[in-house]
């Protein structure tokens, strides 16, 4: 259980940092199929079943995708253009 709170953690930390420091929807395009395939990886090994590693793979883009949203939203509305 442990393992899942720490990918959504991990997920979710890289795209609030790609939406507040790069602010270009192109680095989470490259930063999705990592987050995924590692995601994917790591709970293989720590042994969860084809459907359990599905359903947390796809979290842990929505949590990606979500925050990156949230730290673009940051970084626009705090910058002074």
């Amino acid at each position: 259980m442990m393992i899942i709170l720490v990918l959504l953690l991990a997920s979710a930390s890289v795209g609030l940092a790609i939406g507040v420091v790069f602010f270009h929807a192109l680095a989470v395009v490259l930063a999705s199929p990592l987050v995924a395939f590692l995601s994917a990886a790591v709970l293989l090994h720590y042994g969860f079943g084809l459907g359990g590693v599905v359903l947390i793979t796809a979290e842990s883009l929505v949590a990606l995708q979500g925050f990156y949203v949230l730290g673009a939203a940051m970084s626009y509305l705090t910058s002074d253009d």
